[in-house]
């Protein structure tokens, strides 16, 4: 019988610190943005300062420019805590599937290929697609909205800043996400057909 490793309890923790912080860190950004989107003045000294990358995506824009546009520190919120969210349900299934190699039901012998472990890789494989595609939708959101905006307020006769579709350089898509992401899909189907052959060996038992 397989027995749990010192490595495999460091990745479970790992995984479940992960999860954890994830959904800390969007409570967290959730409060700043609420905060920043309430009309308070930004400090001078981060005025200059680009909003934070998020695991590398972030609408690329400065608190100067964000402070013109309204709006913008909202969909910057909703795009970091997406992402982060999307990463701590990868990392709670990576979690649920090291639990159910190594603490197996009763009855039940230690192994990679149960249906819920395969369902967890799957899912972790569409955390990885899902992340970049929402990075990448975003910005354009923002643009259109600020440019719809901007049309509203010009056939008021409203002075408005220049459009963020002058200025904005949102995230792009990140390729090496959506290849780990189907890399993981491919590894599904390969433990898919390894629970089809345990299955029709144990029936011939």
């Amino acid at each position: 019988m397989y027995k749990t490793t010192k490595v495999d309890a460091f990745i479970m923790w790992a995984a479940k610190i992960l999860e954890w912080f994830n959904i800390a860190a969007s409570v967290v950004l959730l409060a700043g943005a609420i905060y920043l989107g309430v009309g308070q003045p930004y400090p001078d000294a981060i005025k200059d300062k680009k909003l934070p990358n998020i695991y590398g995506f972030s609408i690329d824009t400065t608190f100067q420019k964000a402070s013109e546009h309204e709006g913008v520190i909202v969909w910057y919120a909703i795009e970091g805590i997406a992402i982060l969210l999307i990463i701590a349900f990868a990392a709670k299934n990576l979690s649920a599937a090291f639990k159910t190699i190594h603490q197996p039901e009763i009855g039940e012998e230690p192994s990679p290929f149960r249906d819920s472990i395969i369902k967890n890789v799957h899912t972790i494989g569409w955390c990885f697609i899902a992340a970049p595609l929402v990075a990448g939708i975003m910005p354009f959101c923002l643009g259109f909205m600020s440019g719809f905006t901007q049309a509203m307020a010009e056939e008021e006769g409203i002075a408005t800043p220049t459009s963020f579709y002058d200025t904005l350089d949102g995230s792009s898509i990140g390729l090496s996400w959506l290849i780990i992401g189907i890399f993981m899909l491919c590894i599904t189907r390969i433990l898919r057909y390894g629970e089809q052959l345990q299955r029709e060996h144990d029936e011939l038992i």
